[in-house]
């Protein structure tokens, strides 16, 4: 669905000022992608946001959690009006708030093994937003069956104050071994942060950053 004054040829007037950096062309590109975001916290949350305001109105958000009191220092969807909401569901209304003709799917039971086909079903790119802490076998499944798709694959974990920043394109190596990297000696040598859940854990899949 589009707005009646922007027709499906014709990018939203809210964009006029991005269209002279960009383009017309290229924001008619990004209007017709699909974003898989996997996890709605700090990484996802914004990056979700920031894309719409980029122009692209198709999304699927995935995540279990609901925010909380300490999510108010960093996350974009977090109020005190959101507290105790479903972070998927926030980010949808938030997008469809900017850009009026946004379609959202939304997996408010987070990404697992039994919906992640769906979830990556007819999308452009992954954006992997997921907690640290989500088990390392679902992680490894994702990026191996977006890589099959031929999906681009962005993984940008925060560490402490900084970041590590994984690009995966089609032609290339899937991020799997940037994955098991993640979950091996970075985290417990490095960074300090907790191990993963055990392979055989599948509890969905979260973004607490």
């Amino acid at each position: 669905m589009h707005d009646a004054q922007n027709p499906a040829g014709a990018p939203p007037e809210f964009l006029e000022r991005t269209q002279r950096l960009f383009g017309r062309e290229a924001l008619l590109t990004l209007r017709g992608r699909r974003i898989a975001v996997a996890g709605c916290g700090g990484v996802g949350g914004a990056t979700s946001i920031l894309l719409a305001r980029l122009g692209v109105e198709r999304f699927h958000l995935a995540d279990p959690g609901a925010f909380d009191p300490p999510d108010l220092n960093r996350q974009w969807g977090a109020s005190v009006a959101t507290l105790g909401r479903n972070k998927a569901v926030v980010h949808d209304e938030l997008v469809k708030s900017i850009t009026t003709s946004a379609t959202v799917r939304t997996f408010s039971e987070g990404l697992t093994e039994e919906n992640l086909e769906a979830f990556l079903e007819g999308c452009d790119l992954l954006i992997d937003s997921l907690d640290l802490s989500v088990a390392t076998a679902l992680r490894k499944r994702l990026y191996e069956r977006a890589h099959a798709r031929r999906m681009p694959a962005i993984s940008a974990p925060i560490l402490g104050l900084g970041t590590v920043v994984a690009v995966s394109m089609p032609d290339g190596l899937p991020l799997t071994a940037f994955g098991e990297a993640l979950a091996g000696t970075l985290w417990s040598e490095k960074v300090g942060f907790p191990s993963p859940r055990s392979n055989g854990e599948t509890k969905a899949a979260s973004s607490r950053q």
